[in-house]
């Protein structure tokens, strides 16, 4: 019998939410380096999982004794995803290459400590928009699944590629994994479910929770490679590709990486409005003489853009600036993205980082 509080568990938990876990996402998982492979080969063993490999692709699946294991243990958390078969498996490459970028977002938001099971939220989603559920409360995350149990209002959406929505004190993330290229964009679908969200969590007066200006678009990448090619991207062939004038005015952007687990902790946390008061505690108020969308000014009058939470979209709008108005500025960023925005700024501002090892050591930030 397998524990509900064992790492073991835990395992089966996420996969049986993911559909498939990808076979070389288990090094990502908040499981130890030597301990990890001895719990896949022990639930192997026990035939609780199996590897299930086709086109090249490969990923873990519950077994029959597995789902049977998982609703008896905790039917409230579970039976949403198994019973009635909202997670399925199929063999199609591109079906299965879904659950997959599904699993890595899955993985990026329980690392970064947020909730994602079942019965850990509140069905805020329901068709009833006067059912009296509470507002989240701290950071929450529902998977595309939830968010469909909207009722008929779902049918406008049902081209998104939402990788589901995450909730936070004062903003909702609308959440897309781009991988490591940059993803198809329907950006008529997504103006739907930004709209969508908007009239349900910010109009309704029900549930009135958040401003119109704090629904944002947030987007998970492999690396911050990839963070790079968004940056650069013009929509590709048709134009079929994310641009940064999809109609989002803010796109944050964090890679799957411990780095980017840790800033995700940081932007949905009130840790992030201290850090940047901080930040612009030592600059300028004001703004410059031309029009430039920046947050404070430096002691020599250079604009600055604070730039921990990556917002694609401002970005290019600092360094389009910066370029017309032939202008310098400055960009605060943490350290792991300052390369990035080394190459893509190309001398028109100088990057200052951020230790982010500090940041989570002064602010005592669990990892």
């Amino acid at each position: 019998m397998i524990h509900p509080h064992s790492q073991a568990y835990h395992l089966l938990g996420l996969i049986a939410v993911c559909g498939e876990l990808p076979a070389d996402a288990i090094h990502r998982l908040p499981i130890s380096e030597s301990y990890r492979y001895k719990v896949i080969a022990s639930l192997k063993s026990q035939k609780l999982i199996r590897l299930f490999g086709r086109d090249g692709i490969k990923g873990y699946r519950l077994t029959p004794v597995a789902k049977k294991l998982l609703l008896q243990t905790q039917p409230d958390r579970f039976s949403y995803y198994l019973d009635a078969g909202r997670v399925s498996c199929r063999s199609e490459p591109s079906r299965r290459r879904r659950l997959h970028a599904a699993a890595q977002t899955y993985i990026t938001m329980i690392r970064a400590g947020v909730p994602l099971f079942y019965d850990e939220k509140a069905p805020i989603f329901e068709p009833s928009l006067s059912a009296a559920v509470p507002k989240p409360s701290g950071a929450v995350f529902y998977c595309p699944t939830e968010v469909k149990d909207i009722g008929l209002e779902a049918a406008k959406i049902r081209s998104s590629r939402v990788a589901g929505i995450l909730f936070d004190d004062e903003r909702i993330y609308l959440t897309y994994n781009t991988g490591n290229a940059v993803m198809k964009w329907e950006t008529r679908a997504e103006l739907r479910l930004l709209s969508l969200v908007e009239s349900r969590f910010c109009r309704n007066p029900a549930r009135a929770w958040y401003s119109d200006k704090n629904v944002i678009g947030l987007m998970l990448g492999d690396s911050m490679d990839t963070a790079l090619l968004l940056l650069g991207s013009t929509g590709g062939y048709k134009r079929s590709g994310y641009r940064t004038d999809t109609g989002f005015a803010r796109f944050w952007f964090c890679p799957h990486t411990p780095e980017g687990e840790r800033q995700l902790q940081i932007l949905t946390s009130p840790i992030y409005a201290q850090l940047c008061r901080l930040l612009l505690s030592d600059l300028r108020t004001g703004v410059p003489p031309v029009s430039i969308d920046c947050d404070a000014l430096d002691t020599e009058g250079r604009p600055v853009l604070l730039s921990l939470c990556f917002d694609i979209p401002r970005i290019k709008r600092f360094r389009d600036a910066l370029e017309l108005f032939g202008y310098t500025g400055r960009i605060f960023c943490f350290d792991f993205q300052a390369p990035v925005l080394q190459i893509y700024m190309g001398g028109l501002a100088d990057i200052q980082p951020v230790s982010l090892e500090k940041v989570v050591k002064e602010f005592h930030i669990q990892t």
